[in-house]
Parts: C-alpha cells; sequence; structure tokens
C-alpha cells in the first residue's frame, strides 16, 4: 500500500463530499444584510432627542477606550512602511497603549 502524496485532481468535480453535504439540498444562503445607515444631517433631522443623546454616550463611551497621540508620533507613524506580518506584530494595544506581540 502506497501512502506517499495525494494524486493531483483536475476538477471540482472530482472532489468528495461530505456525508452532510451529500445528504441534504443546498443550504440557502443567509438573507440577513447590514442595516442602511444616515448621513449626519438626515440623522439630526429624524432621529428624537433621546435617542440623539443615547448614540452620543455610547460613542463618548467608546471613545474613551482609546488614547490620543501627540501631532509629531501621528506624523511619524503615517511615514512607516513595513511588510504586513512586522507591522501586525508592533501594533500598539489601543486601550492600554501597550505593544502587543
Amino acid at each position: 500500500m502506497e501512502r506517499g502524496r495525494p494524486k493531483r485532481r483536475n476538477s471540482k468535480r472530482e472532489r468528495s463530499r461530505t456525508v452532510s453535504e451529500a445528504d441534504g439540498p443546498e443550504p440557502t444562503p443567509d438573507p440577513w444584510k447590514l442595516p442602511q445607515g444616515m448621513r449626519v444631517p438626515e440623522a439630526s433631522r429624524r432621529m428624537s432627542d433621546g435617542d440623539k443623546k443615547l448614540l452620543h454616550k455610547q460613542a463618548y463611551d467608546q471613545a474613551g477606550n482609546f488614547e490620543v497621540l501627540n501631532k509629531r508620533d501621528v506624523a511619524s507613524l503615517s511615514r512607516v512602511s513595513c511588510p504586513q506580518v512586522s507591522c501586525q506584530r508592533s501594533i500598539a494595544n489601543p486601550i492600554s497603549g501597550t505593544q502587543s506581540t
């Protein structure tokens, strides 16, 4: 019995299907879609005062999770260009300001 590298298949038709794929019909696509947003002027007109206050509080709380950088730091970061993998390793954590690995 040979246990070397498997033979390359030329077409998708030759692929084997799992038992769950072979038994049932094709799954139906999920009809869920992202909700439609509004521009700021339109939102100001259409939203109630209570909704505006709630949205403002939510945005304020979320903004509290981040730290503000100095102008010089932003300028130096915008000049940095590095490969995707090494950049992912050196991105600062927005909450604690520490380097993630």
